[in-house]
């Protein structure tokens, strides 16, 4: 009789953990979709090596409501991006250096209402180094909220050729 008492208890506490895991596993799957998307696209797709590379980031509010999509810029950048470029086998691309001296920013205030988009241009190559020929990898990624628990939402991959 003692040993059913223990099974009983451990497949009562089996059960219940099991429940508990299902419940914080839906929870996880029925997180809130972002409320903006991004895509981007090339201005070029073919560089001469030790020109500019920009492209075309285009942020769509997808919500309900209105998106706050107001950012920082530096050198031709938009800071509040987070820029993801590589070569086409993976190597990451080298990170510019911050230059010396005063740094020229500026800033944009920007609200999006529902279905609406912005489109804007940002200096890739101001913030990575693009200057060696090849095929650059480039993606942007943009912080859902300041709250860095939220995560944050990525663009479509696009590829550059820098040339000779």
């Amino acid at each position: 009789m003692r040993d059913e008492g223990w099974k009983f208890i451990f497949f009562s506490l089996t059960a219940m953990l099991l429940m508990l895991g299902s419940m914080i596993a839906f929870g996880a799957v029925r997180q809130e979709p972002p409320s903006f998307s991004i895509s981007i696209s090339a201005s070029k797709d073919d560089i001469k090596s030790g020109e500019p590379v920009e492209i075309k980031v285009t942020i769509t509010n997808t919500s309900d409501h209105d998106v706050d999509v107001s950012s920082s810029w530096e050198a031709g950048a938009d800071m509040s991006l987070e820029y993801d470029v590589h070569d086409t086998t993976g190597n990451p691309s080298r990170r510019k250096a911050r230059r010396e001296g005063p740094i020229i920013a500026s800033g944009r205030v920007a609200t999006l209402k529902p279905g609406e988009s912005i489109e804007e241009t940002t200096l890739v190559s101001a913030v990575c180094d693009m200057s060696l020929p090849g095929q650059y990898v480039i993606q942007v990624a943009r912080r859902i909220s300041t709250d860095t628990k939220q995560g944050k939402v990525k663009s479509n991959d696009i590829t550059v050729s820098v040339k000779p």
